[in-house]
């Protein structure tokens, strides 16, 4: 592995001195054979010049298909991309210190995003100030009792015990439970005969 990592760096690429050359202003030896006038040092000049020259080839070529984003306004609403897509709205702050790189806020937090990782939308976006308390359903009101059906049977004692405590577990509902989203929470009815605290 050092072998191939010594060839490597002793390889000119893109017109350009190798990495080694341009290091230690020297060829290193290798285990390919070389005349020694190779392995004498000389100062690489224009490195910089050939580099710049090199990156603005690549820029003219990405430049090309690129098109320029509109610029984004400080209390601007957009849409901040994530691993989910462009699902968090936040609000523009500012610009940021880098290139084409904006400021924005987010459920408090403070985040510095590029401009094409920013969707702008027409939506208001108000955000939260405190946490607000979870929502507790009002006490139901107490309804008048309908008319019971009559009863055929005039002795109380023709019911059975299971039919009482059926009866029993019908008349106390579970209690209504509102999550922090605002939904309304079923108990699982597989559990129905048992009791849960």
């Amino acid at each position: 592995m050092y072998a191939a990592l010594l060839n490597l760096r002793n390889t000119p690429r893109d017109g350009m001195p190798s990495p080694a050359q341009r290091l230690l202003s020297r060829r290193t030896r290798s285990l390919i054979p070389m005349v020694p006038s190779q392995l004498t040092p000389r100062v690489e000049t224009d490195v910089q010049t050939a580099l710049f020259t090199l990156r603005q080839k690549g820029k003219i070529s990405h430049d090309k298909s690129a098109r320029r984003l509109s610029p984004l306004e400080p209390g601007q609403t957009v849409r901040m991309e994530t691993t989910r897509g462009f699902d968090r709205l936040a609000t523009v702050s500012g610009k940021a210190l880098q290139p084409n790189s904006y400021v924005v806020q987010s459920h408090g937090k403070t985040y510095v995003r590029n401009r094409r990782h920013l969707l702008r939308v027409t939506e208001s976006y108000c955000p939260p100030t405190t946490m607000s308390a979870p929502m507790v359903p009002p006490e139901p009101q107490d309804k008048p009792c309908a008319a019971l059906p009559p009863n055929t049977s005039t002795n109380g004692d023709d019911m059975s015990p299971q039919q009482s405590t059926d009866s029993s577990r019908q008349e106390d509902p579970a209690p209504l439970v509102i999550t922090r989203s605002g939904r309304e929470s079923k108990p699982n009815s597989t559990f129905k005969d048992f009791v849960t605290y």
